[in-house]
């Protein structure tokens, strides 16, 4: 071994110096210096303020009770149901469950979340919300390690954050009392276990949790990471394929459990090729408005241009960028076709796990920007930020909000008896939630005879199926009217509570709607 002190040494003043110019380009910016730990406490910050604030204010809407209601079961019964021996929490006239009233629609890690948080927080709108809510703040996080983990440049990272902790499609979802966060976030999660190279560790067991979350998922996962995969690991190809049957492995226990239900025969037009056909253009709609808008391909146009003028390549040659470019448009693309293809109808929430990674391309285009200067880039950035509803969604946050479902349990709490009864057309689910009365109609299928006697009936302005519109037919057909009074309460009779769809959500309350009536059995 040669002594390393017997190499000639050179004084640092003997030592080229770099030009002033050299030195400016080599220097990290300030964004690059700052620990991992600010940005991530900055992104939890401005995360758990939009997601947090006023979270309880607004009433659990229908689907939102469903998951709390069902979840609620565990807490006494240890699995969840779909009928509490008083009431049914179906939105399907009771195919959800059998005889046992076993719930068997959606898959159970949801729900035995929402029981912890009952447990630990009791029962409330704030407590049912807030694990999804957290969720949403951890799928911040997770976007800007994904971020780096596939650019490896912070300044993407911290750019896909903030373009996701100030989407406002993203915090509709994110704040719900339903799955859609933790789908965004165990998909992520899947994402970051493959590209930092845990597969094993990461990949695998986040793909399980997202199978016992959304089943629809886990294929949109393994489905990219396999393509993916193939086209640049495939040194990693038997270990990916092999956990990949590890994995099903552990979810076909659920498959043979939930055999006997069938999506298909509620929805027939499920799986066919006339379905896949007329989701597309509704799925894509709502991606060009709401999610990533045609507007921002001038960023990498602009990019290209400057380069060309430049005399240099129109693109950069940097395998590292286009292999995570590859992953983010593979997710996009395998996400997009699964969900044409399986999805009962187009709704907009079956985005949610899209939206994170269109975050991070978007950072990434958005990013080439800086390169005429940083300025640039930041101002590209906010004109993303604002050109979204984020002013509407600070007003709602910040103010009350007045739905039909907070004045009609509001009123029958007041006027009320735990012991009456409520029949309804759409809506019967959160006053089931709040009330604990026995509620029948909805879209439960139930035995509506007893609506004849009930002490409260209550007849929606607007019908949202035939299911819902067999149920006001009833109402109207055989309950003897004269045995009602009605009451106008100060609520507007809108169709929802407050949806998560983005074209549906109302982000202040509607004060021009007709008023909810109330139907009170004349000496009850």
């Amino acid at each position: 071994h040669r002594d390393l002190h017997s190499f000639p040494t050179r004084r640092s003043s003997d030592l080229p110096r770099p030009s002033a110019n050299a030195q400016a380009l080599s220097a990290p910016s300030r964004l690059e210096r700052l620990p991992s730990l600010v940005l991530v406490a900055a992104i939890v910050l401005v995360a758990s303020l939009l997601l947090l604030w006023n979270l309880g204010d607004q009433r659990l809407w229908q689907d939102e009770a469903n998951t709390a209601l069902v979840s609620r079961t565990i807490l006494t019964h240890g699995v969840p149901l779909g009928h509490d021996g008083v009431n049914s929490f179906s939105q399907e006239l009771g195919a959800e469950f059998g005889p046992d009233h076993v719930y068997k629609w959606h898959p159970w890690l949801p729900f035995y979340l929402l029981a912890a948080s009952f447990r630990i927080f009791g029962v409330g709108t704030y407590s049912a919300r807030l694990p999804f809510a957290l969720l949403g703040i951890g799928s911040g996080v997770l976007v800007y390690f994904l971020g780096l983990a596939l650019f490896q440049k912070r300044r993407v990272a911290i750019a896909a954050a903030a373009l996701l902790v100030f989407s406002v499609p993203f915090l509709l979802l994110a704040k719900q009392c339903r799955y859609y966060s933790l789908a965004m976030f165990l998909s992520l999660l899947g994402l970051y276990g493959y590209a930092s190279g845990r597969f094993r560790w990461v990949l695998a067991p986040a793909s399980v949790l997202l199978f016992y979350t959304q089943n629809i998922y886990f294929l949109t996962l393994w489905a990219t990471v396999l393509l993916h995969g193939l086209l640049f690991k495939r040194e990693r190809g038997k270990e990916l394929l092999l956990l990949f049957a590890l994995a099903t492995a552990a979810c076909v226990p659920w498959v043979i459990y939930t055999l006997g239900l069938s999506y298909q025969k509620q929805y027939p037009g499920m799986y066919t090729l006339a379905q896949f056909l007329r989701f597309t253009e509704p799925y894509f709609a709502q991606i060009r408005i709401h999610v990533f808008s045609p507007l921002l391909l001038l960023a990498p146009v602009t990019v290209a241009i400057v380069r060309g003028l430049g005399k240099k390549t129109l693109v950069a040659r940097n395998p590292d960028l286009w292999r995570g470019v590859a992953l983010l448009a593979i997710t996009l693309a395998v996400s997009y076709l699964v969900l044409c293809a399986f999805s009962i109808a187009p709704y907009f929430r079956y985005l949610g796990p899209m939206i994170p990674v269109f975050c991070l391309l978007t950072a990434v285009m958005l990013e080439g920007l800086a390169a005429i200067h940083s300025l640039v880039f930041s101002a590209a950035v906010v004109w993303v930020v604002l050109s979204g509803n984020i002013t509407s969604y600070l007003y709602e946050i910040t103010h009350t909000f007045n739905g039909p479902i907070k004045g009609i349990t509001t009123y029958l709490a007041e006027h009320g008896k735990p012991t009456d009864t409520v029949a309804m057309t759409y809506g019967d689910l959160p006053i089931k939630f709040y009330t604990n009365m026995r509620v029948v109609g909805g879209l439960a299928g139930d035995d509506l005879s007893v609506a004849k006697d009930a002490e409260w009936i209550i007849l929606r302005k607007y019908v949202t199926c035939v299911k819902d519109l067999a149920v006001a037919q009833y109402l109207r057909r055989n309950v003897n009217w004269q045995n009602y009074v009605p009451f106008t309460i100060n609520a507007p009779d809108t169709l929802f509570e407050n949806r998560e769809d983005p074209a549906l959500h109302l982000f202040r309350s509607n004060t021009t709607e007709d008023k909810v009536v109330i139907w009170k059995r004349s000496g009850s």
